[in-house]
């Protein structure tokens, strides 16, 4: 026998010892012995046996299957097409039962992606909360009998996040939505999402004696005592800007929309227009946010076509610390040609920078800043349709909201600063947005994309 290009040599013998039993002579077995390359004999016929599954990699049956290929079959799977030659093979290795069991398969898993297309609420996941306690404890006894070793790392990742789900689990109530879904990944979920955080956000705050809530952004403030407390005769106390009204332009553009159904390289010339007749109108330092990367990017695509002079920055997907820092050090002087960053709502630069005095002098938020539709959303807006509130205000434009006047906020940052303010969607002269603007807003300007470099120049020059 050759395997691998090494020799075996196998004997065969039917002379055994006879034995008799019952008054008769019978022989069990046949002598066998196989001699390995380097020398050494295995005798014996399981031995043997044994010996020879191991090198071929295949037991008897497998082999006679093989056989059975090249004696019958050969020349006609030779010349099958595709079809005809899958169809042979599956009589010759008799797969008929497993092609079966693979097409139920296959249609329950797509039963079940059509049940989670979009996701399924659960009234309780009681069941597998149990299994996971199971798991805990399984968990524990391996970290308590490993104490070090790549592993155990793996393991005690999963023990904490195991122990999370069950804590949450343990406080479900009214406040909370279970829900299933299939993620495009192909990974299934389960979450226990807290839809109004009040109930257990209250449980710490009787711990004080008060607590004060203190952001420049708690607006609408309806909004943030639904979710932010249980109690309603909560104080609320708006503090007047200190800083001078006349130091700040607000514009809103009427001839633009981030409505999907207007989006488009002519919507997108015409938002990148606005920012060059501001930015024109006196060079400095400004920030455009807008309500995606993508969006951003094909906005930053028109605009230098439009403005070559004016230098632009964009901020990327994934930018680490020190890509952060070189693109706020763009700020720190002025650039003669004028200087326009390209950003994103609700990302690293629309919040906790101060950019004061000549290094930010003006801001165009683009969009309304509503979050994308997912179903996250999607169940914080039936939750709160259900109980008589508007369910949109409090999904989308409430946090889109927030989002706008975070990147709004970083222009006057001191008593002194001067700067202007451009907010890009017709949907910001609907007075249901205008009432969710800070009273320091009540003045602005209405204008479009061809009068607007016109209000801005009359503005600095003031």
């Amino acid at each position: 026998i050759l395997v691998n290009l090494k020799g075996f040599f196998m004997m065969e013998s039917n002379a055994v010892p006879a034995i008799r039993v019952h008054g008769l002579t019978k022989r069990f077995g046949r002598a066998m012995a196989l001699e390995l390359p380097d020398g050494r004999t295995v005798a014996g016929y399981h031995q043997v046996t044994s010996c020879v599954e191991e090198l071929l990699g295949i037991d008897w049956r497998q082999f006679k299957q093989i056989v059975m290929l090249a004696q019958g079959e050969f020349i006609r799977l030779l010349n099958a097409g595709t079809g005809e030659r899958a169809a042979i093979l599956r009589k010759v290795f008799h797969t008929g039962p497993y092609e079966e069991l693979q097409k139920r398969l296959k249609a329950r898993e797509d039963a079940l992606k059509r049940e989670c297309e979009d996701y399924r609420v659960l009234e309780s996941v009681s069941h597998l909360a149990l299994k996971l306690m199971n798991l805990l404890t399984e968990m524990e006894r391996f970290l308590e009998e490993y104490r070090e070793g790549e592993k155990r790392e793996l393991v005690l990742d999963l023990y904490f996040q195991v122990r999370d789900f069950l804590n949450i689990h343990d406080i479900l109530d009214e406040n909370y939505v279970i829900y299933s879904e299939l993620e495009r990944d192909g990974r299934f979920k389960v979450k226990l999402f807290c839809v109004n955080p009040s109930a257990n956000l209250q449980n710490y705050l009787e711990q004080g004696n008060s607590t004060i809530f203190f952001s420049a952004t708690l607006l609408p403030i309806r909004y943030y005592k639904k979710l932010l407390s249980v109690e309603t005769d909560d104080y609320a106390v708006y503090a007047e800007s200190p800083f001078p009204e006349e130091n700040r332009l607000l514009i809103i553009g009427r001839d633009v929309s981030t409505r999907y159904t207007q989006r488009g390289q002519i919507m997108y010339r015409q938002i990148a227009e606005y920012i060059a007749a501001v930015a024109e109108a006196r060079r400095g330092n400004y920030m455009a946010f807008f309500p995606s990367y993508r969006f951003m990017e094909d906005v930053y695509e028109e605009f230098i076509r439009r403005a070559p002079g004016i230098t632009a920055v964009v901020q990327s997907q994934f930018m680490d610390e020190k890509e952060r820092e070189q693109f706020l050090e763009r700020f720190e002087a002025s650039d003669s040609a004028g200087l326009v960053g390209f950003c994103v709502m609700g990302g690293i630069f629309s919040e906790g920078i101060d950019l004061a005095a000549d290094r930010l002098i003006g801001a165009v938020v683009v969009g309304t800043g509503l979050p994308q539709v997912c179903n996250d959303r999607e169940i914080v807006k039936q939750y709160f349709d259900s109980r008589g509130m508007d369910g949109f205000d409090y999904s989308y434009r409430y946090p889109g909201m927030n989002k706008v006047l975070q990147s709004a906020g970083r222009v006057i940052r001191t008593e002194n600063d001067r700067g202007i303010i451009v907010l890009l969607d017709d949907r910001f002269c609907q007075k249901r947005y205008q009432e969710l603007f800070p009273r320091e807003w009540k003045v602005s300007r209405i204008c479009s994309v061809g009068d607007i470099k016109e209000e801005a120049e009359r503005f600095w020059e003031e």
